[in-house]
């Protein structure tokens, strides 16, 4: 499958790293792709756990809001005893 570069600045930049790598144009063209891909769904997959993250700190805020006063979520004294364990 031909792939016709028309921007000689990138053409002449992929037949430069060839040169230099020993490969031929597919093989650098090829390789920039995966790369370039890899980054870019490791930015979407992080950014996609961002919002996850985000959804769960809201939800904690609005759980949190429903709590009677001064009741905290770590106070776990009506659960358990003395020695932690429960009662």
């Amino acid at each position: 499958m031909p792939l016709n570069i028309k921007d000689e600045t990138t053409h002449i930049k992929a037949k430069q790293l060839a040169a230099l790598t020993g490969e031929n144009l597919t093989s650098v063209v090829r390789q920039a792709l995966d790369e370039r891909m890899a980054t870019v769904l490791r930015q979407k997959q992080s950014s996609a756990m961002a919002r996850s993250a985000e959804k769960l700190m809201e939800l904690g805020r609005l759980c949190a809001a429903h709590m009677p006063p001064g009741l905290h979520s770590s106070d776990h004294v009506d659960l358990h005893g003395q020695n932690g364990k429960p009662q």
